[in-house]
């Protein structure tokens, strides 16, 4: 028995011996606290703690072995980007310096970089992929990848939430690029100058389309506008010039703009001269100074009720031949229609209460024109030119009338003015207008021959039949 005892009590001894080297191997006092509030551990590599324990390393006297610390997991990098180059001889483009600080790691062809570079010379020519770890995970800095005019393909995956300003400005080789759905802002001029991109798919969530975003993208041909998107800036597609279908799924040669979106900021299609049918809902409430100028291949436009202003110059130039200017509207900017020589008919809502300078200048098709009581001025030079006019009737709660409105409306035949009190009246208003008949209330025609400025067409004034 004395022996049994012994041969227990030098085991014991052997343990505690074990432990002590055991414990001085723990790297963190946190180890060490987490194994002496175990009441097992383990001993000569026989597990013996417990479900949710550590494991702790024995020593080698007792059998045990350190294992080897983990290795370092690789660079999970966020933007995949393609680049073609042709010569080998000079650097290519692969960020932009002043902002290189937005990546902490670049992978050129599979091989992880030890310093960040914003130009890198190539080995081969031909197609070439570069990885991006951004500092943040989440934004693409300004101007990160401006003027890298020899990418062709980007991919920013989900996880990123923002593009910056000129992000992508000048990458004029870039053909497509991936947005991922938790982006939701791009800046301005994010992708100005790209003029070989063809199609974006904006993803949801994306509330604005900042200014001048895809501005010169000549080769974009279709765009997909979410339904959170509440505003399309300045400049948005300005000079898209091969741009046809704009829309929530996109439809063939036509701008759907979103019911969403309230505002349509200054330019935001100008010249985008492959569109030709324009639909815009009545959620809009401003559309801005020349946002569909120039857009000399559009026929067809729906300006839907709840819009409530139209900016100088709005649809200058269109091939529009029909427009109907909801009740909704209260302002109709100079120059809003001007130069839509195709332009036969116009309807004019009984919101408008006056015509902007030049608002129908050189509408050389438009046939007859019908103002509503609810117009009080006429702008000038407002239907100057139009040579098709033949007919003209300007209600009765108009109070003065710009000079030149009329003027070279060489194809009028008749002028009906309903106001009883003759409108105050510049210079050249009617001149050049075939000589027709002013039509005048009956009870006016005296007051109408006497009022300054009105005599001088005092033989063509009559009273209305």
């Amino acid at each position: 028995m004395v022996a049994l005892f012994c041969i227990i009590e030098i085991f014991i001894e052997k343990v505690k011996y074990n432990m002590k080297k055991y414990l001085r191997a723990f790297k963190t006092q946190a180890e060490y606290l987490a194994f002496t509030a175990s009441t097992e551990f383990i001993l000569d590599n026989v597990s013996s703690c417990r479900e949710g324990d550590l494991v702790y390393y024995t020593s080698e006297e007792c059998g045990g072995y350190v294992p080897p610390e983990p290795p370092t997991p690789p660079t999970k990098y966020d933007i995949v980007a393609k680049y073609y180059t042709t010569d080998t001889s000079n650097p290519t483009q692969i960020g932009y310096y002043d902002y290189i600080s937005g990546f902490s790691a670049i992978e050129i062809d599979g091989v992880e970089q030890p310093n960040v570079v914003s130009a890198y010379t190539f080995d081969t020519t031909g197609e070439h992929t570069v990885k991006y770890k951004l500092t943040d995970n989440t934004s693409v800095n300004r101007r990160a990848f401006y003027n890298c005019s020899s990418m062709t393909s980007c991919v920013i995956p989900n996880g990123v939430t923002s593009i910056g300003d000129y992000a992508f400005d000048f990458c004029y080789s870039l053909r497509s690029v991936t947005i991922g759905s938790s982006v939701t802002s791009i800046g301005s001029a994010a992708f100005k100058n790209c003029s070989s991109l063809t199609t974006v798919n904006i993803p949801n969530g994306v509330t604005s389309i900042g200014n001048e975003t895809f501005a010169n993208c000549s080769s974009l041909t279709s765009v997909t506008i979410p339904n959170t998107v509440t505003t399309i800036d300045r400049d948005a597609f300005s000079a898209c010039t091969s741009l046809t279908s704009v829309g929530v799924a996109g439809s063939g040669d036509s701008i759907e703009i979103p019911s969403s979106v309230t505002t349509i900021g200054s330019a935001a299609f100008d010249k985008c001269s492959g569109i030709t049918s324009i639909t815009i809902p009545g959620t809009v409430r401003s559309i801005g100074a020349s946002t569909f100028r120039d857009c000399t291949r559009v026929t067809s436009i729906d300006i839907q009720n709840g819009v409530i202003s139209i900016g100088v110059g709005a649809f200058y130039g269109c091939r529009v031949i029909n427009i109907t200017i909801p009740d909704s509207v209260v302002t109709l900017g100079g120059g809003a229609f001007s130069d839509c020589i195709t332009l036969t008919s116009a309807t004019i809502g009984s919101g408008v209460t006056s015509i902007g300078d030049s608002a129908f200048n050189s509408c050389s098709g438009l046939t007859s024109i019908v103002l509503p009581d609810e117009v009080t001025s006429i702008g000038i030079n407002a239907f100057r030119s139009c040579t098709s006019l033949t007919s003209c009737t300007i209600g009765s709660g108009v109070t003065s009338i710009g000079e030149s409105a009329f003027n070279r409306c060489s194809g009028l035949t008749s002028i009906m003015i309903e106001a009883t009190t003759p409108p105050t009246l510049s210079y050249y208003v009617f001149e050049n207008t075939n000589n027709c008949p002013i039509y005048v209330p009956s009870g006016s025609v005296d007051t109408y021959k006497a009022a300054s400025g009105w005599s001088g067409y005092a033989r063509r004034i009559q009273a209305i039949p």
